[in-house]
Formats: C-alpha cells, sequence, structure tokens
C-alpha cells in the first residue's frame, strides 16, 4: 500500500533536497574589476569572487559582469574549461558559458567568475585551491537544484 507519511519521510531523512546555494555579495568596484565575498550555505566555505568591472549586462561579449540574481548551476567541460560549474538563468543562456573558473585578474576573466582566499585591489589569491573547494563541495552534495545567488552591497 503507498504510505504517504514514508514517502516525505525518506526526503527529510536522504538529507537536504534543496540543494547547493552560493551566495555573493560584490563589495569592491574598480575601472577593471569586481570583488565580492561568497559563502556557501550549510558549509564553512568562504572567500572572494573576482568579476569584471561593471555595468552589469545581460549582452554577451561585453567583458563585463552578469547582472545581479539568481542562477541555476549546471557543470561544464569546454575547451580551455573542464569540470567547472556554469551559471545561467532567464536572462543569461548557458550558452554564453559564464563560469566560475581558476584565476586571478580581470584578464583572466570574460565575464567569469574567479574564487580566490585573498584578496587586494583588482586581484584574487589561491583561486585553484579555492575552486577546488568549492567543486569538491558540489560534487559531494549534488549539482541538482545548485545556485548561485549574486547581490551587491558596494563599499
Amino acid at each position: 500500500a503507498f504510505n504517504l507519511d514514508a514517502c516525505e519521510k525518506d526526503d527529510v531523512e536522504g538529507g537536504s533536497s534543496t540543494g547547493v546555494t552560493i551566495r555573493l555579495v560584490r563589495k569592491w568596484e574598480t575601472e577593471i574589476s569586481t570583488i565580492g565575498e561568497f559563502t556557501i550555505d550549510n558549509s564553512d566555505i568562504s572567500g572572494y569572487i573576482l568579476e569584471e568591472k561593471g555595468p552589469d549586462t545581460t549582452v554577451s561579449g561585453q567583458e563585463q559582469r552578469v547582472p545581479v540574481g539568481t542562477y541555476n548551476l549546471v557543470w561544464h567541460s569546454g575547451t580551455r574549461f573542464k569540470n567547472v560549474l556554469k551559471l545561467y538563468n532567464d536572462s543569461v543562456s548557458q550558452s554564453r558559458a559564464i563560469l566560475i573558473h581558476a584565476g586571478n585578474y580581470a584578464a583572466d576573466t570574460e565575464g567569469c567568475l574567479l574564487p580566490g582566499s585573498t584578496k587586494s585591489t583588482d586581484f584574487v589569491g589561491s583561486s585553484k585551491a579555492k575552486l577546488k573547494e568549492i567543486n569538491d563541495y558540489v560534487t559531494e552534495e549534488g549539482i541538482e537544484n545548485a545556485q548561485i545567488i549574486i547581490t551587491a552591497t558596494y563599499e
């Protein structure tokens, strides 16, 4: 017999079905780049993300950052970057390939998000290690319903 209570209970015991949520708050802007602080819900992972300079745009190929908002995350493997996260939503298509990949300077990003453990003006450091930390966590928790929420509180 079908037992509704058992189904609901299984969902709870099966861990969080909400998925990974990365929260990025853009805080520092220069004429070259944007840097924000990020955290991942229900984890102790945090750091910085360097992006293109403003203004925000949904237009591809502008070497500018994507708009604030909520984006879905999927795995991406292309010619340059393998097994990295790609973000998209109704305004920013998957075909734009906005990725979260390693890099240190604005010159390393074409609209992508570069994570790091340290920051200075127009720079994030320890990017490969921080990227691995994020990717390992998402791999462990699962990509289903994973998202990144980008907001801005400039200092």
